[in-house]
């Protein structure tokens, strides 16, 4: 009898201890899994950003440029609701038969470009009437919302998982509705995000359709890792950061995508990627946010390669980017220069920016708006141009009309998407360091923002500028503070001049730098800066070999044949080694924003323009200008 309580006691002793190594592995396989769960889905460490935009920022704008901008509100922003309002009715009628013809695949992104850039410009200007249209415009858009959340053309068979470019109108949507909802606090526009995002996390992922359905390799859909991202920062919910990651660390990797991470941290260049349309930089826009979010370091090393890469490979000398809607590798490609990619490219170089405080990123987002995107508009403000080509013509809002549906005359990939430039000037003209404010724009107005809680700063600027040089800033302080202010001193200004209340400075203005001048700064306080004009060649390679691009400051001189009597292949050859510019005053309709004469000894001389303003009258522009054979490029 004891012998068999004995062993009963033994077997109950083991089964015991066999029961507690079980809940132990239990216990510790699902504490694995959850800190696996929660390393997924918060923040290891999160990193400040070099550069943010300045707090509170508000803008006065004078001058050329600022003209240009009340002429593209007042044209194209403020008219084109009602004067294509296929915009939002091809997402009503997206179940009514018959289905609505001609439909593109990217037909959704209508509304969401046009609101990204109408939300931005109007940050920029404040315009009280944009503003009234915008609200209106935001309010009927998120009626447009299917209950599930989906908002985009198409009906029920083709949605999402259909070959068409769905998801990727849903980003734009996303993004334009998460501005609005920052500057507004509008709680259904981010109601309306998150839904969204909601549909498409049900939509896709492990076990689900592939974001290749795009039949592009998800270059566009998988865009949609960037609005995720941003989502979760204003949500906190772990689902949109979760499925972000596994867009950028998984289904960027699926057969037939881009490994885009895998391929930037191997030192390869863009056009060596699997796929590298343009529309894959808002793709990599979420590797800044994650970044920030994670401290991860291969996140801001993937950013840093291909933004070299494309600057090295793909940035035109009119600072467009892409050739024939992708990378080439070759700044020389003589395809076409789509706004639409110039647009995405400036707004990847505000995200380089704010991560890495190089001047020399401010100084390449002004060469791309100054030329190409502010090239892309017409004088009028209305319809712009899909190709922005170095050398040829604008056609201005003639195209892509079989992009246009019915009721939608002014509706296409770029019309709705090149505005948004000039807005992003208000991300990065004046921005804030971790020492104080950094001035990147420069030209006639004023800028005002928050040094801190109870103190405000307005900076004038009196000048030309990008015409002249010389650039007087006056400061207006509400309470003298203490703070380094930064300058940003152009990569082309080999010798710049620089004055503090009218006495030269101790401190150094190195070109591609910030001039950092820390300071107790008061009102009346004044800052003279005289940035180096000299002209600066960019001798052609490749199919632009014989020819130069001349510069005056950040502006691309260029051939337009409305100024020239010459025909453009009647063009003197240059000698470069004795060029010189003479600004000249303009007389006439349609002025350029720069104008004067380029000779050389040998007599030979061309009539010049700003590029923004070459070719606005549909004649024939040249900005690769012939090179005399007797000249030996560098």
């Amino acid at each position: 009898m004891n012998t068999i309580v004995s062993k009963s006691y033994k077997h109950f002793n083991l089964l015991n201890m066999m029961y507690r190594k079980f809940l132990f592995i239990v216990f510790f396989v699902g504490f694995y899994c959850l800190s696996a769960a929660i390393a997924q889905t918060i923040p290891q460490a999160k990193i400040q950003q070099t550069f943010t935009p300045a707090a509170n920022a508000s803008f006065e704008l004078d001058g050329y440029l600022n003209k240009r901008i009340d002429k593209s509100i007042q044209r194209f922003l403020l008219e084109t609701p009602e004067s294509s309002p296929a915009m939002l009715q091809v997402l009503r009628d997206r179940d009514r038969l018959p289905v609505r013809k001609p439909l593109v695949p990217w037909a959704g992104e209508f509304a969401g470009k046009y609101l990204t850039g109408a939300e931005l410009v109007w940050r920029l200007t404040r315009d009280p009437a944009l503003k009234e249209t915008i609200d209106t415009f935001v309010r009927d858009f998120i009626s447009c919302q299917a209950p599930d959340g989906y908002m985009g053309p198409f009906p029920k068979d083709l949605r999402l998982t259909g070959k068409n470019w769905d998801v990727w109108g849903h980003y734009h949507s996303m993004l334009g509705l998460m501005l609005y909802y920052e500057d507004t606090q509008y709680g259904p526009a981010l109601t309306a995000s998150k839904k969204i995002a909601d549909l498409l996390i049900k939509t896709f992922g492990p076990g689900k359709p592939s974001l290749t359905c795009d039949g592009e390799g998800g270059q566009m859909n998988m865009a949609v890792c960037h609005a995720l991202v941003l989502l979760y920062e204003k949500t906190g919910e772990p689902g949109y950061l979760n499925f972000a990651n596994y867009i950028v660390n998984e289904a960027w990797n699926e057969e037939g995508a881009g490994k885009y991470l895998e391929y930037a941290l191997a030192g390869k260049q863009i056009v060596e990627f699997p796929r590298h349309r343009w529309e894959a930089i808002h793709d990599w826009q979420a590797l800044g946010e994650l970044y920030w979010l994670t401290g991860d370091t291969k996140y801001r090393s993937a950013m840093e390669q291909i933004w070299r890469s494309g600057v090295d490979g793909d940035r035109h000398n009119t600072g467009g980017i892409t050739s024939g809607e992708g990378f080439k590798g070759s700044p020389y490609a003589q395809k076409a220069i789509e706004t639409c990619c110039t647009v995405a490219w400036t707004a990847f170089g505000v995200d380089m920016l704010r991560m890495t405080g190089n001047s020399q990123v401010a100084d390449e987002i002004e060469w791309s708006t100054f030329n190409s995107a502010l090239g892309a508009i017409p004088y009028s403000g209305r319809a712009c141009a899909y190709n922005v080509p170095m050398d040829g013509k604008r056609m201005f809002g003639v195209e892509l009309p079989w992009q246009a549906p019915n009721a939608g005359p002014d509706l296409n990939c770029c019309s709705v998407n090149a505005y948004r430039p000039l807005g992003m000037i208000t991300q990065w003209a004046l921005m804030q360091s971790g020492e104080g404010p950094v001035i990147n724009f420069y030209g006639p107005g004023k800028m005002t923002a928050s040094l801190s809680s109870n103190n405000q700063m307005t900076i004038t600027e009196e000048t030309e500028y990008p015409a002249e040089g010389l650039v007087k800033l006056a400061l207006t302080i509400k309470q003298p503070e203490t703070f380094t202010l930064k300058l940003r001193i152009p990569f082309w200004s080999t010798n710049t001049g620089i004055k503090v209340n009218g006495k030269a400075i101790s401190e150094k203005a190195v070109a591609g730098t910030y001039l950092a001048l820390n300071r107790k700064w008061k009102s009346g306080d004044k800052i003279e800066l005289e940035l180096d004009f000299k002209l600066r060649l960019w001798y052609g390679e490749k199919e632009c070999e014989g020819k130069v691009s001349v510069y005056r400051g950040p502006i691309l001189c260029t051939y337009d044949a409305r100024f020239n009597d010459m025909d453009p292949d009647q063009i003197p050859e240059l000698d470069a080694a004795s060029l010189t510019f003479e600004r000249q005053k303009f007389a006439g309709t349609i002025e350029p924003w720069v104008y004067g004469v380029l000779k050389d000894k040998t007599g030979a001389k061309i009539t010049v323009c700003d590029f923004s303003s070459a070719g606005q009258t549909g004649n024939q522009y040249r900005s690769w200008l012939p090179l005399a054979k007797s000249t030996t490029a560098p």
